[in-house]
């Protein structure tokens, strides 16, 4: 990697510090360490001199979770790997929902460590290029089409969110909550647009049976050409001033004279009232089979 990085290490262990300091200035990086996550944040504070973080997750006084969640609010452009002995998925997975950049299980080796930096350093590096330029792009459309059969809803998911992040420059939070609003819309634009899926029959299992209609049906039109071949549309824009994305379906449309204001407390039905408190803009097509929805963009 050109150019090395100055990288703060956190661990409660001193031994660990000691052998991970010594693979950071092996690797042609600056390496600091401190031993705790208050120690972490008030070194930040000082001086943000940092490049790259790697926090330890199990410590004593405050651990890598509280520190990554700390540092994403107080410093959103800081990457941080987090470390750790455990290999539970759930771990994993929460530590990467609250912002890490990755995660390396302990023990690992000095190459390890190299590719998780490298990977990083491209990463911010990428963001960095584009943010310079952002001032330069006027609007960008990006369209997508899919069949319903072939719909992958999760790598959309993280397509958009990327996207997003990197030609935006638009706030962490306002991406979240665009990410949340897409993934509802996705959803019923796929489920109750295309499959023409009910949400009650969520709630209705038959005897013996430990699948709801729901889940039933829904597999059963995954096969069904007049359901499966529909298409999903996804057009998404970024401008200066928004974002705005349109999903469309093939099927009969949303009802929209009956966007509710609030929830009813049942775990479905939600999805509309969501992007609708989530979003700065809402609207239909006129048959309610696309909709339309617009975040104006603070930028970070």
């Amino acid at each position: 990697m050109a150019g090395g990085k100055s990288v703060l290490v956190v661990d409660d262990q001193s031994s660990i510090r000691y052998i991970l300091k010594q693979m950071l200035i092996q690797l042609g990086h600056r390496a600091e360490t401190v031993a705790d996550g208050e120690a972490a944040l008030r070194r930040l504070n000082d001086k943000q001199d940092i490049d790259i973080m790697l926090c330890d997750v199990q410590m004593e006084k405050v651990n890598g979770m509280e520190v990554l969640k700390s540092c994403h609010n107080l410093y959103p452009n800081m990457p941080v790997i987090l470390m750790s002995a455990y290999t539970r998925d759930s771990v994993i997975v929460e530590a990467l929902r609250l912002g890490a950049c990755d995660y390396l299980i302990k023990p690992f080796e000095i190459r390890q460590l190299r590719d998780v930096i490298d990977r990083v350093n491209e990463i911010y590096s990428q963001r960095h290029r584009i943010i310079q330029h952002q001032e330069l792009i006027n609007e960008m459309t990006v369209d997508f089409e899919f069949k319903s059969k072939n719909l992958p809803i999760s790598q959309m998911q993280s397509l958009i969110k990327s996207t997003i992040h990197l030609y935006s420059g638009a706030a962490q939070n306002d991406l979240l909550n665009i990410s949340v609003a897409f993934e509802e819309a996705l959803l019923n634009a796929h489920e109750h647009g295309n499959l023409e899926l009910e949400s009650g029959w969520k709630e209705d299992f038959r005897a013996g049976e430990s699948v709801s209609m729901f889940e039933k049906i829904k597999e059963e039109r995954l096969q069904i050409p007049k359901y499966c071949d529909r298409k999903v549309r996804i057009q998404m824009k970024i401008s200066q001033e928004r974002i705005a994305l349109t999903i469309e379906d093939s099927g009969k449309g949303y009802p929209v004279g009956q966007i509710g204001s609030q929830a009813d407390g049942k775990p479905f039905g939600m999805g509309l009232m969501l992007i609708q408190n989530l979003m700065d803009k809402l609207s239909f097509n006129e048959a309610g089979n696309a909709i339309t929805f617009e975040k104006y963009i603070k930028r970070i």
